[in-house]
């Protein structure tokens, strides 16, 4: 017979735990439920436990003394935190959470981000940073796919911390212009994300390289192009790799990317 996962609901809303159970156990897994922080402590101590859905706001003991005592003494049972604040950027330096889900939420965004949790997909995944509505998305996606990747697009640092936190990107592309904040501004925000996840990770990742493009439906000219680089090189990309077309002009990119850092590590071996 398959392992049934079992998950924890701690919440005190009557009406969303008996919708979450209902629909869990639909997808195959065992549920436990808990109204309030005291019973969920009882259960996290005394039932075995593959992951765990907290609210934060819950009575007798709050949500977040709950997470607290979860990461100290299972720090290997991963938490998706449920919420109902808009924002989670203060939390980010506090809670390390396997993820974050805004109330209300979609049930299939909760259900995506449940497998992601405990069953990471197994191809590398390269977390692509643009505007959903850029035309060259679906191409990039399309051409990184061919060659054994699996891309996801996310658009806010919030998305990147829910995404990153149940599976570490192998590798980072965005396009220079953000909508979620500025460009500079992502990318220090992502870096103080990564260290405590890839941390957590037995062994310990190394950070994936961030990778950079300036997309135009234009030509852009040589100023351009080098304005675009020193922008983004001093911003804290990795490398930048241009005004792509399509999405073999991505791929191209990132190998020669790679095959610049393969060849640099070859010639400090020969010193």
């Amino acid at each position: 017979m398959e392992d049934r996962k079992t998950i924890l609901v701690v919440d005190d809303e009557a009406d969303l735990i008996k919708v979450l159970k209902s629909r869990l156990k639909q997808e195959g897994y065992n549920v436990l439920t808990a109204s309030d922080g005291k019973e969920g402590l009882a259960l996290v101590n005394n039932e075995d436990i593959d992951l765990v859905l907290l609210d934060i706001m819950l009575p007798k003991v709050g949500g977040i003394e709950l997470y607290k005592y979860i990461s100290k003494t299972k720090p290997g049972l991963p938490v998706i935190i449920l919420t109902g604040r808009d924002k989670l950027e203060s939390f980010f330096k506090d809670i390390k959470a396997a993820g974050f889900i805004s109330k209300p939420f979609e049930l299939e965004e909760l259900l995506r981000t449940i497998k992601r949790v405990l069953a990471p997909e197994t191809l590398p995944l390269i977390l692509l940073i643009d505007r959903k509505v850029n035309p060259l998305i679906e191409n990039i996606k399309t051409s990184f796919k061919k060659i054994g990747f699996r891309v996801e697009v996310i658009e806010s640092l919030y998305e990147f911390q829910k995404v990153a936190s149940a599976n570490i990107p192998k590798h980072i592309i965005m396009e220079y212009m953000q909508t979620d904040m500025k460009f500079e501004d992502f990318i220090k925000g992502m870096k103080e994300i990564l260290p405590p996840i890839s941390e957590k990770v037995q062994p310990s990742l190394s950070q994936p390289p961030i990778l950079a493009y300036a997309h135009s439906s234009t030509e852009l000219s040589s100023t351009e192009e080098s304005y675009y680089k020193k922008k983004c090189l001093e911003a804290g990309a990795d490398e930048y790799i241009g005004n792509p077309k399509d999405g073999k002009a991505v791929v191209f990119g990132l190998r020669e990317y790679l095959l610049k850092k393969e060849t640099e590590r070859e010639e400090k071996k020969s010193i």
